[in-house]
């Protein structure tokens, strides 16, 4: 697994010799902030406009929080993904786990993710 300094550099989980590499689209570059107290979560301010990232670090591979900060965030974010991953987001060994969003009332509901071959 890889965490970059900055997260236009894009992420990497792997499992042995398979790895998946999520690059953000059109993200602003940020150098991530790495919380002293877990040395395990790295905050990326203002990646898009409106909107942080926060990376997380587990045995089971790296959470994504995407956090809008206003009404003006975006509602869409892309990633170029290198590697493996066939539409049901599988690759060997590596999987993309459902998406999912709480809203600032607290009310979660799932996210839809596509795959969109280039």
């Amino acid at each position: 697994m890889s965490i970059p300094s900055d997260i236009q550099e894009g992420y990497a989980i792997d499992s042995g010799a398979n790895e998946l590499k999520l690059i953000p689209i059109q993200a602003h570059s940020s150098v991530g902030k790495l919380d002293q107290e877990t040395q395990k979560k790295v905050a990326y301010s203002n990646i898009w406009d409106h909107t942080d990232v926060r990376l997380e670090s587990s045995a089971e591979g790296i959470k994504e929080n995407i956090i809008l900060k206003s009404s003006d965030a975006p509602t869409t974010f892309r990633y170029k993904v290198m590697g493996q991953l066939n539409n049901d987001l599988e690759g060997q060994n590596v999987k993309l786990m459902p998406t999912w969003l709480k809203d600032a009332s607290g009310k979660s509901r799932e996210v839809k993710q596509t795959l969109k071959h280039v």
